[in-house]
């Protein structure tokens, strides 16, 4: 489930790329956000698997925001809440 979640944000990431362009953060900033974030869930899910399962709702709200057009600043200010919740 991990990997696919953390698939799930890196393919997000990309197609956010484009509103990317013209926001303050960059296709590059969201890509490395993506991939920290990643690597945070599944280091979480080896440690502590109920609280992954917390954090997969708002990870969930993340790809919502992205399907519905959120624009690449919304995004990172996401990715950066949650990875500001693993720390």
């Amino acid at each position: 489930m991990t990997f696919r979640l953390g698939t799930a944000f890196l393919i997000a990431a990309t197609c956010a790329t484009a509103s990317a362009a013209t926001a303050e953060c960059t296709a590059e900033e969201m890509q490395k956000k993506a991939t920290d974030l990643t690597m945070a869930v599944q280091q979480l899910a080896a440690t502590d698997p109920s609280r992954m399962q917390e954090l997969t709702l708002k990870m969930q709200d993340v790809s919502t925001k992205l399907a519905q057009g959120g624009t690449a600043d919304e995004v990172c200010a996401a990715y950066d809440e949650i990875l500001a919740d693993l720390n």
